[in-house]
């Protein structure tokens, strides 16, 4: 027979014990990520995570694994997070990318992406981290995954899908027209 003393520690124990389980997959308002690499992106060691929550701003996090993990978890803090709102999160290693859309879930949420497969884009378009851009686009002209440099003085730049240029713009003050400076000129 126990004594009361026994029995009140041995339930204290296993109310420790109880709390201690972890009910939840993850944290209340994050995202639980599962990426997993097949064998054409085992090498990549770089990956940058971005999520957007309701269509707002996105915001990029680099992450970096090591070569022989074929799968790994990230936990993503959202800085709001709101059951029902929708919420996408994209992942890009070099040419390897994935990207879902889905919704907050009450708590946390799990989303699984999938790194490996190169990204096959559109006549006009090419792939930067993983997605496809357009290539009149200033910020992924051409071939390239930058932004087209900034003439001096100069706050706009263009695409003619190759290179990249300045606008030529016309000022009529007075019908007279004037042309920018030749230094502008592609």
């Amino acid at each position: 027979m126990t004594s009361p003393r026994t029995r009140v520690a041995a339930l204290a124990a296993l109310a420790l014990l109880t709390a201690c389980v972890k009910k939840e997959p993850c944290r209340p308002g994050s995202v639980l990520l599962t990426l997993t690499f097949d064998t054409s992106a085992m090498a990549v060691t770089d990956v940058d995570l971005t999520t957007t929550v309701n269509g707002g701003a996105p915001t990029t996090t680099p992450v970096t694994r090591a070569t022989d993990q074929a799968q790994m978890t990230v936990e993503i803090d959202l800085s709001t997070y709101e059951a029902g709102a929708k919420y996408m999160v994209s992942a890009a290693a070099g040419s390897f990318g994935d990207t879902k859309t889905s919704t907050l879930q009450p708590g946390c949420s799990q989303l699984t992406l999938t790194l490996g497969t190169s990204v096959a884009c559109g006549a006009g378009t090419h792939a930067c981290g993983g997605v496809c851009v357009v290539n009149t686009d200033p910020k992924t002209c051409g071939g390239r995954c930058d932004a087209c440099p900034l003439p001096g003085n100069g706050d706009l730049t263009s695409c003619d899908g190759v290179t990249c240029g300045w606008p030529r713009w016309w000022w009529t003050p007075s019908a007279a027209h004037w042309p920018c400076p030749s230094s502008w000129a592609r």
